[in-house]
């Protein structure tokens, strides 16, 4: 969130044919949160589905997101990116919310976070058991 100057944000991981969200920071603070995406619910799905990143800078009237989180958690604007494998499976997600001073999201944004869902890719295949 710092590197896109967000203020709230999300990540998921993909458990079967979900991907689910735990955790929620907002405010400074984590909140517990227990939110689930399916491949044709909200951003998340969305970038599941199609494996690129995708910016939403009016949530509200963005026909991708999910308007009743949209409303119940205030989001204004989102970025969102897949955290994708080397063999081009999605195993979770990042999403960065109400950019710092309403400025929108750019492309900039997407680089950055996009990074960082590289390296959580690298880190998470590093953890998946072994067939030996």
């Amino acid at each position: 969130m710092m590197v896109t100057q967000s203020t709230m944000g999300v990540s998921g991981l993909r458990e079967g044919d979900e991907m689910v969200c735990r955790e929620m920071r907002r405010q400074g603070r984590w909140e517990r949160i227990d939110v689930r995406f399916t491949r044709d619910r909200g951003l998340p799905g969305w970038v599941w589905t199609n494996r690129v990143p995708y910016i939403a800078n009016d949530a509200a009237a963005d026909r991708r997101a999910d308007s009743g989180l949209v409303a119940s958690h205030g989001v204004r604007s989102a970025l969102t990116v897949p955290i994708v494998d080397a063999g081009g499976e999605v195993l979770g997600f990042f999403e960065m919310q109400n950019k710092a001073a309403g400025i929108p999201y750019d492309e900039e944004d997407v680089h950055l976070a996009s990074a960082l869902a590289h390296h959580a890719a690298v880190a998470l295949e590093a953890r998946k058991p072994t067939d030996r």
